[in-house]
């Protein structure tokens, strides 16, 4: 049996946040209010990170999206 050759992501470095990939889950609700869990995952370094949202619109993620990297940015 022959296995797949490797993605270019799995060889060559790359930094934090060129490879993500994000899901929603089904929406819960909190105190008569619907929230979403939004989960970020890194596939270089093998990390994940979720974050409760109020809704999920376009802005909103964007909004998330930014405070996370320039959280990482902060710590560095």
């Amino acid at each position: 049996m022959q296995t797949r050759p490797k993605s270019p992501d799995c060889i060559r470095g790359s930094a934090v946040y060129e490879v993500v990939g994000v899901g929603l889950a089904c929406p819960s609700y909190l105190i008569k209010k619907k929230i979403w869990d939004c989960l970020f995952t890194w596939a270089i370094y093998r990390a994940a990170h979720i974050e409760l949202v109020s809704d999920i619109s376009t802005e909103t993620f964007v909004d998330l999206y930014i405070n996370l990297w320039q959280a990482e940015i902060d710590e560095q």
